[in-house]
């Protein structure tokens, strides 16, 4: 990434994590003995430690931020063993930034999502499923782009989702087939081969009415595209599962997250999306996602926790 374009998501990532009520600094390194270690992503990737009112969160093994609740107070090591302006610029835009939202009691769930005037479409699924990619094409069908990482499920008008901060983020082989014209990209970490689109011109900042909740499933071998409904049970248990949380051994946040995802999965309508990963079957895959789209409604729930 070029020196520029990092510091312009630094100060951008900065803004808004200010904004959200955190102060934020940067120390020449961070002392991190005193805190014990409580969880790990399975991939180890993530390493949550805490002490009294306060975590250190290390990624990769090698960048350190201390993130001390009760002061609201985060901070960075600089050193993080030379670590790139560019990975630094990922861990704050899509590491931190919705951990810090859902420690204050939002649901932030890992997705893609897209809206026109019938309001928003999410992708959820584990990281290679795909969310990147359809999004990615149905804004090339002339929806706008919320982002296709992260999402606030909120009820700003009714129930709603807004990004945390707009992106769109492909692998070498979607970037191809999707973009053949070469479009000017920057990486995205020094780790992964996915490059950053520009999304200024198609995407939206705004909270959008929650329209369809598709639920992405592991690719089929055959032809078949189905989308099919998910009972409110599913679709509560995977918002759960594609959560963030900045500790997830907190036990009366997890409540108030299930609490919250059990809203929404009642109210909005969840399908289950299997389909060949071709590129060829987006133009049918966008089809069958529309039929349904012209089909379903949301409720409003009584109450969203």
């Amino acid at each position: 990434m070029a020196t520029s374009d990092a510091k312009i998501i630094l100060k951008n990532i900065s803004r808004d994590i200010v904004g959200a009520g955190w102060g934020l600094s940067e120390r020449d390194s961070l002392d991190s003995r005193s805190f014990k270690k409580i969880w790990a992503d399975p991939a180890g990737s993530f390493v949550l430690s805490s002490r009294l009112n306060a975590y250190a969160l290390h990624f990769w093994n090698k960048v350190g931020i201390h993130v001390d609740v009760a002061e609201r107070t985060v901070c960075l090591s600089k050193d993080s063993k030379q670590t790139s302006e560019t990975d630094v610029c990922h861990l704050l835009a899509d590491q931190l930034l919705p951990r810090l939202l859902a420690y204050d009691d939002r649901l932030v769930i890992h997705a893609g999502a897209v809206t026109d005037m019938r309001g928003a479409i999410t992708f959820i699924g584990q990281s290679g499923f795909g969310k990147s990619t359809l999004t990615a094409y149905l804004t090339q069908q002339g929806f706008w782009l919320l982002s296709d990482d992260s999402l606030v499920f909120g009820s700003v008008a009714g129930l709603s989702a807004q990004s945390t901060y707009p992106s769109l983020r492909l692998m070498p082989d979607s970037l191809q087939s999707l973009y053949p014209n070469k479009v000017a990209t920057t990486p995205v970490a020094e780790y992964s081969p996915k490059k950053r689109l520009p999304v200024g011109a198609y995407a939206t900042y705004d909270a959008h009415p929650l329209k369809l909740m598709i639920f992405l499933e592991p690719a089929t071998s055959g032809d078949k595209i189905e989308l099919r409904p998910i009972s409110p049970a599913q679709a509560c248990m995977a918002l759960i599962a594609n959560s963030f949380a900045l500790d997830p051994t907190d036990r009366t946040r997890a409540a108030k997250r299930l609490a919250q995802a059990s809203s929404f999965a009642s109210a909005v309508p969840g399908f289950a999306l299997s389909y060949p990963r071709r590129y060829e079957c987006l133009p049918a895959v966008l089809e069958t996602i529309l039929k349904t789209l012209d089909t379903v409604t949301t409720t409003q729930p009584d109450e969203i926790v």
